[in-house]
């Protein structure tokens, strides 16, 4: 068993292989993290030993025997891609080794890239990442170099990574940096399983929904357009390129329009060359422009309240971005805006207009994503807290809230599947508990109590319910519909306590 960088090359991505008759795998490198030693299993071992320093090249019926010696191997998106790959290729073989996968501590100890793709690194390392054209028409060597490439990338990228984490952990004595990247990888791991079970989207229901709602955002666009204030269109008029005269001594067509663009300016040079700025027309506000939008709401007196905040990582400074929609909120209009609409009913046509087109993005998200009718939960990434950033199935709406329901109906499990999920029960409230312990136990058995609701409590401090109302909840004394109003309010109160 050995430690190796590691890269495959082949005739696609996942979906590709599985719908091509005869997928291919061109080959597979290998560089020995201890010695360096190199390994290309390829088609051509003979036209493509050149292609290797330090080692040799096989034939590609060779490396099933190779990788069941059990070894470990990094690799970039290896979990995900890689091994599922060589799966696909009839290279079952893979299984047998281990996989550490280094986009994922990518990921996560270099937050602040913004690309984390081997040819990325390449740049960084001096290791140019050959560019292939096709996958499938390309020479063996083409195909041989490009993985060889990749693999001595590979091999850079581990070596910079595993010097990081154990700088990292050094001295630590209740973990190895082996511990942390054996984390990543299980989160990994758990995509792949999302990965090889994809959920049923239903096309023709979402592509009705698509349209239907689309259409309500231009409606209400066009409304809000017809109330902003109309926007001046300017052209420049130029000297005319020709003489002002005609050959019998009158002026020519354009030269009549100079001449009375000059009078219209009091300007009595008829060599005058410069140009004009002129008012062609007053067209109507675009509701889709963000700046247009805002500076009409300050023209009538907006005084923001939500902001986003962004940080110039060059100087530091912080600049406060005024927000229309406070986000997150499910389309509600900054109070700042709010406000005004006593004073001036149009501005009420806002509201509705983000709920609207998040609805729209998020059903044409599901259509851009699908393959063959299924979507699958991927992630981009990681945050600074090593979340998953979610990608394709994300930002759903509650089925509380309008389009929440309809959105949630385009996805099921298939036919003789279940949609299940699971979550913890206020995971976040019991590591709160853990730290408050030492400092005030008995506050922590009082929200232990089984009526404590951390979310009400939350909203009775904010006056956002009062303890009747707390109290209704709880003992479910009111109506359906009173529940249904005071959970929403409830619900506001997590969003506050998770913020």
């Amino acid at each position: 068993m050995g430690k190796y960088a590691s890269d495959i090359e082949s005739t696609g991505l996942l979906d590709d292989l599985k719908k091509q008759k005869e997928p291919r795998l061109h080959n597979q490198g290998f560089k020995c993290m201890l010695t360096g030693k190199e390994i290309l299993f390829t088609h051509d071992p003979q036209g493509s030993r050149g292609l290797v320093v330090g080692g040799d090249a096989r034939h590609i019926s060779e490396l099933p025997e190779f990788l069941k010696q059990g070894h470990e191997l990094n690799m970039h998106n290896g979990i995900l891609y890689d091994v599922e790959a060589l799966k696909i290729l009839g290279v079952p073989e893979i299984t047998a080794c281990s996989v550490i996968d280094t986009l994922w501590i990518s990921f996560a100890i270099q937050p602040e890239r913004i690309r984390h793709g081997l040819a990325e690194y390449g740049e960084d390392f001096g290791v140019p990442k050959p560019k292939i054209e096709n996958w499938e028409n390309q020479t063996q060597q083409e195909y041989d170099h490009r993985v060889m490439q990749d693999t001595r990338i590979q091999y850079r990228l581990w070596q910079e990574q595993e010097r990081f984490l154990q700088q990292l952990y050094y001295g630590n004595k209740k973990a190895t940096y082996m511990d942390f990247v054996n984390y990543l990888m299980t989160k990994a791991k758990h995509l792949r399983i999302a990965q090889d079970n994809p959920v049923d989207l239903d096309v023709q229901k979402a592509q009705e929904y698509s349209k239907e709602w689309s259409e309500k955002v231009e409606a209400k666009l066009g409304e809000i357009a017809s109330v902003m204030p109309k926007v001046p269109v300017y052209v420049m008029k130029n000297p005319p390129k020709r003489d002002l005269f005609k050959l019998n001594g009158t002026l020519s067509v354009s030269g009549e329009k100079w001449v009375k663009l000059l009078a219209l300016h009091e300007i009595d040079n008829l060599g005058y060359s410069e140009s004009f700025k002129i008012l062609k027309e007053m067209k109507d506000g675009n509701a889709n422009s963000v700046t247009q939008m805002k500076d009409w709401l300050f023209n009538l007196g907006w005084v923001p309240e939500t902001f986003k905040f962004e940080r110039n990582k060059e100087t530091g400074e912080t600049r406060r971005i005024p927000q229309i929609y406070i986000p997150k909120s499910d389309g509600k209009l900054d109070p700042g805006i709010k406000a005004l609409i006593s004073k001036f009913e149009e501005i009420k046509l806002l509201e509705g207009l983000g709920v609207l087109k998040h609805r729209v993005s998020v059903v044409n998200g599901f259509l851009e994503a699908a393959v063959d009718g299924k979507v699958v939960a991927r992630a981009q990434g990681l945050t600074n807290t090593l979340r998953l950033k979610h990608k394709d199935l994300v930002n759903m709406p509650s089925p509380r809230v309008w389009g929440g329901a309809e959105l949630r109906s385009l996805l099921g499990a298939g036919e003789g599947y279940e949609c299940m999920g699971s979550d913890q029960s206020s995971l976040e409230d019991r590591v709160k508990q853990h730290y408050q312990w030492p400092l005030d136990p008995e506050y922590v058995k009082a929200q232990m109590k089984p009526d404590y609701d951390p979310h009400l409590a939350v909203c009775l401090m904010g006056n956002l319910m009062t303890e009747e109302q707390v109290t209704s909840y709880k003992m479910k004394t009111v109506s359906e519909e009173v529940m249904k109003a005071l959970a929403k309010i409830r619900s506001m109160g997590k969003s506050t306590n998770y913020a």
